[in-house]
């Protein structure tokens, strides 16, 4: 029996800007590993970054502070919906707040560590990996864990939110590492699927 485990950072969805179905990702993987071997998912770990409620930041306006409030209220039902009814585990870590000089402020969750660390952690629990993401950072990770753990890796993102140096790990011929453009697969595994024509 083939195991899948998919580890998704959700950071890098984010910026694909791109709603990714969980449900009919499961399925369209399911379908694409079956036609070899008897799969099953077992691992999901959705990472993110989550924002601190109830506090009011130096420079946010009360509108600001009601968007904000409004938009975490969102991201716990995704998170509920996720845990319940699609079985992820979803790892969060309260979002830091980096000053970037006259370019402002932004957010963001630094979660690349915890994630290295944990696919290595949970290595023995799954043959495939299903990897949603795209920062540089993982590629010493996903290289040992394809050449020394021989470990089956497909790394699913968008060509916009991909390191190169994640691409050139598929490059090899005999690389047991693939990248998966979520826009060639967009009528399989996009919320938006039924709009695409």
């Amino acid at each position: 029996m083939l195991r899948i485990a998919i580890f998704v950072d959700g950071g890098n969805v984010f910026h694909t800007q791109y709603r990714i179905d969980y449900k009919e990702l499961a399925n369209f993987l399911l379908n694409k590993f079956n036609q070899c071997d008897n799969s099953v998912i077992g691992l999901k770990r959705f990472y993110t970054g989550a924002p601190v409620e109830g506090e009011v930041s130096e420079n946010e306006s009360p509108e600001e502070f009601v968007g904000r409030e409004e938009k975490i209220s969102s991201q716990k039902k995704f998170w509920y919906t996720m845990e319940e009814h699609i079985g992820y585990t979803i790892i969060k870590r309260p979002l830091k707040t980096i000053n970037k000089g006259e370019k402002g402020e932004f957010q963001k969750g630094d979660m690349d560590a915890q994630i290295a660390y944990e696919l290595h952690k949970f290595k023995d629990e799954y043959d495939v990996l299903i990897f949603i993401a795209g920062d540089s950072d993982y590629e010493p990770v996903l290289k040992d864990l394809a050449n020394n753990c021989g470990k089956k890796i497909i790394i699913l993102s968008t060509r916009k939110a991909v390191a190169k140096e994640l691409i050139k790990l598929t490059k090899p011929a005999l690389s047991n590492i693939e990248f998966i453009d979520l826009d060639d697969i967009r009528d399989k595994v996009s919320m938006e699927r039924r709009h695409v024509h």
